[in-house]
């Protein structure tokens, strides 16, 4: 049986503010075995990191990034902290010394499209590290996932899924099949999605390829760890790695 990972959500989960390098550091002090965090792009290209593609619910400042300088959205500051919201490059600066898995994800901007060759830039970034063997790409698009396999064809892949992403592919199984051209992809499923997914395709994919997300409770992250799933994403690892008792 393969060991179930903890990955901490947008940093170190309500430990921390989502996405700062508050949290980051947080995840790497908890030897979490992973922490997933979201990727950005700003008008000049800048690559950072935050959740939404507009600045209000997280920080103090306003607008879409990609309507951004890199100057313009440096003077925002992360809710609950004097943080600026972190570059892709800092967070890598915490991150990078660690064991810590990278799940990044690649965001769209504020009207759902790509940024332009966010894939590339994010590439370079983690080649310029030698961290390949420790990262996963993650999206909620297969067009996303594909991109990164065309610059990276040996890359670690991962498709988010929720119901709402499910139903736009007109199911689950066919959210599925939408990734299964992506060899060795693995898949994160909201609890909820996939609890009533988990026996009618763990069998075919292996529980080794799921995950799933928001685990909060201890029940919860046991009844996960039983199942034997790849990863449990959380905003409270501090539980999760307390519900495990055999890390």
């Amino acid at each position: 049986m393969s060991r179930t990972r903890i990955v901490g959500h947008r940093g170190c989960g309500f430990l921390a503010p989502e996405n700062s390098l508050t949290g980051f550091r947080r995840a790497v002090e908890m030897k979490l075995d992973g922490t997933e965090f979201d990727i950005h792009m700003t008008k000049d290209r800048a690559l950072v990191v935050l959740h939404d593609p507009w600045l209000e619910r997280t920080t103090s400042g306003t607008g879409a990034v990609g309507d951004m300088t890199f100057h313009d959205l440096r003077g925002a500051r992360i809710h609950g902290t004097d943080e600026p919201i972190p570059t892709m490059r800092e967070v890598l600066d915490v991150l990078a010394p660690s064991a810590c898995e990278l799940h990044v994800e690649i965001k769209t901007d504020v009207r759902g499209e790509p940024y332009d060759d966010i894939v590339a830039a994010v590439l370079d970034e983690i080649r310029g590290r030698h961290l390949e063997e420790r990262t996963i790409f993650t999206s909620f698009i297969p067009e996303d996932l594909h991109r990164v396999r065309a610059l990276s064809p040996q890359a670690r892949v991962l498709c988010s899924i929720n119901r709402t992403s499910a139903e736009a592919r007109g199911g689950f199984a066919e959210a599925i099949a939408a990734f299964a051209e992506l060899e060795g992809c693995l898949f994160a499923v909201e609890k909820n999605l996939l609890l009533h997914a988990f026996d009618d395709f763990a069998p075919t994919l292996g529980a080794d390829r799921l995950g799933v997300w928001l685990v909060d409770k201890a029940e919860g992250v046991t009844y996960w760890h039983n199942r034997a799933v790849r990863q449990i994403t959380t905003d409270r690892p501090d539980i999760a790695i307390s519900a495990i008792v055999d890390r």
